[in-house]
């Protein structure tokens, strides 16, 4: 997945938006495969990607409360034109302090607690809260996910994820953890 654009999306929970830093190579990496984020053409270019780390001055991140700035250059990411459009690319660019060049750090934890437990009566259902799928038949079994497309009915064990699921009300679905 080397190369791809940093773009804004709605927030869903899954680990290609998921971030954390990484003090060994004081970089920002993915979740969802380990790469940074990083300004395309080895600094050069004002798209921000994610590659392989590996903590060149393109690589390197600062954040203070409201900006995320390159340490060398002090470019911080910019929402490009200012527009908040799902997919849109964010880019690395002169600081000017408009609201598109402002973040807030929101941390896992802190995001669950927030939005858990809120009740779509439409849905019947309460918002990222972890739930079973039980069969009613004597044995009680679970839907499980296995693979990207398939579903299974499995004893229950506790604390698996793939037989976990939440409702996420943005996307109004049901998602497996």
């Amino acid at each position: 997945m080397n190369g791809y654009n940093l773009k804004i999306k709605t927030s869903n929970g899954k680990a290609s938006q998921k971030w954390y830093f990484d003090w060994r190579s004081r970089t920002i990496k993915n979740r969802l495969n380990n790469q940074a984020i990083t300004i395309s053409n080895s600094g050069s270019g004002s798209n921000l990607r994610y590659y392989s780390a590996n903590s060149y001055w393109y690589q390197i991140w600062r954040y203070d409360g409201k900006f995320f700035f390159n340490v060398y250059n002090k470019k911080v990411f910019d929402v490009k034109g200012g527009k908040d459009e799902e997919g849109n690319d964010v880019y690395a660019w002169k600081k000017h302090g408009g609201r598109n060049q402002q973040w807030r750090v929101i941390y896992e934890d802190k995001i669950v607690k927030h939005k858990t437990g809120k009740y779509f009566r439409n849905f019947g259902m309460r918002a990222y809260k972890k739930f079973y799928f039980v069969s009613k038949l004597p044995t009680a079994r679970v839907l499980e996910s296995v693979g990207a497309y398939k579903m299974v009915i499995k004893k229950y064990v506790k604390n698996r994820l793939s037989q976990q699921w939440y409702f996420d009300p943005v996307t109004k679905t049901v998602t497996s953890v």
